[in-house]
């Protein structure tokens, strides 16, 4: 009996190390994680696998990279920003395009910021920028070190934003805009001439000293040249159709001309034929006049109306010559 309750004890314990575990029942619902009208596993890939390459790129996952913690700003990153926006392909559409290209630069040269960072950041360099040059424009015209109407930016942060590299590569393609004040200062002891050539000079050296601005100016000369060039070539060719239709008209004329000539000789030879005719005929018709033969008189009045007809044809030729 002790065996016995031995093995039976052995043998419990031996199937309690083999039963499994009842999963939990899943619950009933429309839900995602019941499990109900799920997908099968694998099908997404499938489906995505068999898509053309254009069609794959468009179902890429996108990761979204505005998720980031808040990042202070130093100036050389500041930097790298405002030589990014601009960029002379950038630059011409920064204004409508803005937000655009700040994306970009957080999710490449910047991926430490996000979107919004990078968009607040580069509103404020931009502000910064103009006041400066407000600042700049004031000096002129009293002290520059007084308050300026509408800054936003103090003086001492103007002067040394001026003196930054992030200023100059903003100025280089910003310099002359519509809304960023740019006066031209005069003074009672210069005259208009000396101002205006002072003005043309620093004009010449910002370009030359600007890529930009070179790159602008030769894109514009040879727009400027192939537009002559475009314009010569319609006048050339507005003066060769004028040519081309005097040449036409005169060849048409000379034609008529030829056509009327010949019309007109076709009808000497036949008016001269006709006298001729007439002529022979009418020597016929004086000789049956005068016989005294009936038939012959007969046949001379046969001959008489032939001769009226030839006469009123001699005379229509004669006023068609006239």
């Amino acid at each position: 009996e002790n065996k016995k309750a031995c093995l039976q004890h052995l043998r419990s314990q031996n199937n309690k190390g083999k039963e499994k575990e009842k999963p939990a029942p899943r619950k009933k619902g429309k839900g995602s994680r019941s499990g109900k009208n799920a997908r099968p596993s694998g099908i997404s890939d499938t489906e995505t696998s068999q898509l053309d390459d254009k069609l794959k790129e468009e179902a890429e996952i996108i990761e979204q990279k505005d998720t980031k913690g808040k990042a202070s700003w130093d100036e050389e990153n500041e930097k790298k920003l405002a030589e990014y926006i601009c960029a002379p392909e950038r630059w011409s559409k920064a204004q409508t395009s803005i937000k655009k290209y700040c994306q970009e630069a957080s999710q490449t040269i910047l991926d430490q910021y996000t979107t919004d960072q990078v968009i607040t950041k580069w509103h404020s360099l931009f502000r910064t920028y103009k006041d400066t040059k407000k600042w700049q424009n004031h000096t002129g015209g009293g002290d520059g070190d007084g308050e300026i109407p509408g800054m936003r930016t103090s003086v001492a942060t103007c002067k040394k934003f001026a003196e930054g590299a992030i200023f100059a590569i903003i100025d280089r393609v910003a310099d002359g805009r519509p809304d960023i004040e740019r006066p031209i200062e005069f003074s009672s002891g210069r005259s208009f001439e000396d101002i205006e050539a002072d003005v043309e000079e620093d004009e010449k050296k910002r370009k030359k000293s600007d890529p930009a601005a070179a790159f602008s100016e030769v894109v514009s000369e040879a727009l400027k040249l192939a537009q002559e060039r475009q314009e010569k070539m319609t006048e050339l060719e507005s003066e060769r159709f004028a040519y081309q239709k005097r040449k036409d008209e005169r060849d048409e004329e000379y034609q008529r001309k030829r056509m009327r000539s010949e019309d007109r000789a076709a009808e000497i030879r036949m008016l001269r034929d006709l006298e001729d005719l007439r002529n022979s005929k009418l020597d016929g018709y004086r000789a049956l006049r005068d016989s005294e033969d009936p038939v012959e008189k007969e046949l001379a009045v046969d001959l008489q109306d032939e001769l009226r007809e030839i006469a009123q044809r001699i005379r229509e030729l004669r006023q068609g010559g006239n």
